[in-house]
């Protein structure tokens, strides 16, 4: 059940990260060879962030609310709380990568 659990966080974030698409194609280029202006761009990447976190924070309600119940076992919550904390980390550790790597 452990492993159940860790799949299931992984498969939220996953939800998380395709969710991103649907900015992305409403607000993002038509075409490749198009060309945002600073204010497009931003839009883009403004609408994506605010996409990412809200699905994330209903994600982690879910999850609040399904750990906090009497529903699953011990070793199914366990997995749950494993997966979406070992998420978080390599998440925020390729950020962390991504920018000290892109510093001139």
């Amino acid at each position: 059940m452990l492993i159940g659990g860790v799949g299931l966080a992984t498969l939220a974030h996953a939800l998380a990260i395709a969710a991103m698409k649907v900015p992305l194609e409403k607000y993002g280029a038509s075409s490749p060879d198009e060309d945002l202006e600073a204010g497009g761009r931003f839009a883009v990447l403004f609408s994506m962030l605010v996409t990412y976190g809200f699905v994330h924070m209903l994600l982690l309600a879910a999850g609040l609310i399904f750990i906090l119940s009497g529903y699953g076992s011990q070793r199914l919550k366990q997995g749950l709380i494993a997966g979406w904390s070992g998420e978080w980390v390599l998440i925020l550790g390729a950020v962390v990568v991504w920018v000290v790597l892109s510093r001139p």
